[in-house]
């Protein structure tokens, strides 16, 4: 390698060193509470289309589900973010009546898990900002809290996209692949 190809490669890697940090604190690795709403939803309606519509919960998770996408839209357009906060809760009520012993009960886990890390988020106060392993210290009644806590993500990954990533790794491993999302 010649001195010019060399100093050619270095100076392309210097670049890339220093612009690094600043996209990645522009774009990625932050926590972002609209993106994992996204990835929550997309993981709920995975749950709802790999179990179908014969069990009992099924109507109350699709109208709990629906109202969460409503209440996005509406904070994103400006409402107050109570109205996303009673609608996770209401998905939240509605997945603890699912047993532990459902082959997918380890997705609700991971979905309970989300959940909790946005509603850590819109209440600072009691908890930093993104504890993605530790619940709310109000007393639930919900036994999937808590059991399996969320990854963190790589030095480029998003909170969604390391939330998503292990929703699906869980859903292949258990053999559920219609429940992965996209």
């Amino acid at each position: 390698m010649n001195r010019r190809h060399f100093l050619k490669l270095s100076g392309t890697g210097a670049a890339v060193a220093v612009l690094t940090p600043l996209t990645v604190l522009e774009t990625g690795c932050a926590f972002s509470v609209s993106g994992t709403l996204s990835v929550i939803i997309e993981a709920v309606g995975g749950i709802l289309s790999y179990v179908g519509g014969s069990l009992p919960w099924v109507a109350d998770l699709q109208a709990a589900l629906t109202a969460l996408q409503t209440a996005e839209a509406n904070w994103k357009a400006g409402s107050p973010a109570a109205i996303v906060i009673d609608a996770l809760n209401t998905v939240e009520a509605v997945l603890a009546v699912i047993p532990l012993t459902a082959i997918y009960s380890p997705l609700i886990d991971i979905i309970v898990s989300g959940i909790e890390a946005v509603l850590n988020y819109f209440t600072p106060a009691t908890t930093p900002p993104v504890t993605l392993t530790k619940p709310r210290s109000t007393a639930q009644t919900n036994p999937h809290l808590g059991r399996i806590p969320l990854k963190q993500p790589h030095s480029l990954q998003t909170y969604q996209g390391a939330f998503k990533d292990q929703f699906n790794e869980t859903a292949k491993g258990l053999g559920l692949t219609a429940a992965e999302i996209a």
